[in-house]
């Protein structure tokens, strides 16, 4: 009975030092994230006036230094390609629990997936797992069982592939951030379809998922009880805007305004300035922004 129990104690004691040894690359990990934005939300040091929110839509077609440099309002793009509705609500919890809340959020809708499933939309947990030391992470972890319960107590529970990959990080020419957030892309893709799709789709509500349509109303509830401005956005795509998607938004928006792009622009029908059907290049962004700039010129008081 004696050496069980000495065994037992010897396992527990090895288990809670090695456990303990995870706080090297714990503490490692998030300074080894390339991309800082999450990371500098976490630990307070945001202070934007002027908040975008969106998947690769709002990273790509919103230029936030053009929209400070204009308006003289810090702006942040807090925007990642291939990121849901349900990532966004995420990121604006973390921000407002950590810094001052902005005076506009500018949520930028995808057309016409936002509250569907949609294979390139997903929340990142890739982005969060090198951020595991933050308590606000786990707990976002457990509560969508990607970890168990015992993460609270052990980090071993909390480890993941790249818990231990050190390897030197880089952007490539899709994820290149500007100063303020942004990621514009210079080049069009080699897949694109140049011919504008004119053909209005169907909004089908039966396949909308629940855990969306709540993160929009937690965004709007947010939105009231921080007295933060929301304007809900639509950049362009290579395609009209499908008018069901913007009426169905419109009904379940209660809380802020919207922005439309100006679709009788011919300026949007032009493929060079699209990278695919749902991007714009530099150029394009340049010009959108600037439409942008001047809707909001004419809407607040800045």
């Amino acid at each position: 009975m004696k050496r069980f129990l000495k065994n037992v104690f010897l396992f527990g004691l090895t288990f809670f030092l090695l456990d303990k040894l995870l706080l090297i690359p714990f503490q490692i990990n998030p300074l080894q994230v390339i991309d800082q934005r999450i990371h500098q939300a976490l630990k307070g040091e945001h202070d934007s006036e002027i908040l975008i929110l969106g998947s690769s839509r709002g990273a790509r077609n919103f230029l936030a230094g053009e929209i400070e440099n204009s308006l003289g309002k810090k702006t942040l793009n807090f925007s990642y390609p291939g990121s849901n509705i349900e990532f966004h609500e995420f990121l604006l919890r973390i921000y407002l629990n950590n810094q001052k809340a902005p005076e506009l959020l500018v949520l930028v809708m995808d057309d016409h997936s936002s509250f569907q499933n949609d294979i390139s939309l997903e929340f990142r947990y890739d982005l969060l797992y090198p951020l595991m030391k933050f308590s606000e992470v786990t707990e976002e972890m457990i509560k969508r069982k990607t970890k168990s319960p015992l993460s609270y107590l052990f980090l071993i529970g909390r480890v993941s592939k790249s818990t231990f990959d050190f390897g030197k990080k880089t952007f490539t020419q899709y994820d290149s951030l500007s100063s303020n957030g942004s990621m514009p892309i210079s080049f069009q893709g080699e897949s694109f379809n140049k011919q504008f799709d004119s053909f209005n789709l169907e909004y089908d509500q039966n396949k909308e998922l629940a855990s969306r349509l709540i993160a929009f109303e937690s965004i709007q509830k947010l939105c009231e009880l921080n007295n933060i401005k929301l304007l809900v956005s639509y950049p362009p795509n290579f395609k009209n805007l499908n008018p069901q998607f913007f009426t169905r938004v419109n009904e379940l928006q209660v809380v802020g305004d919207y922005f439309v792009y100006d679709s009788s622009n011919s300026f949007y029908s032009i493929p060079r300035y699209f990278h695919d059907s749902n991007h714009l290049i530099d150029e394009g962004a340049t010009f959108f922004t600037e439409e942008f700039i001047q809707f909001l010129k004419m809407n607040y008081e800045f």
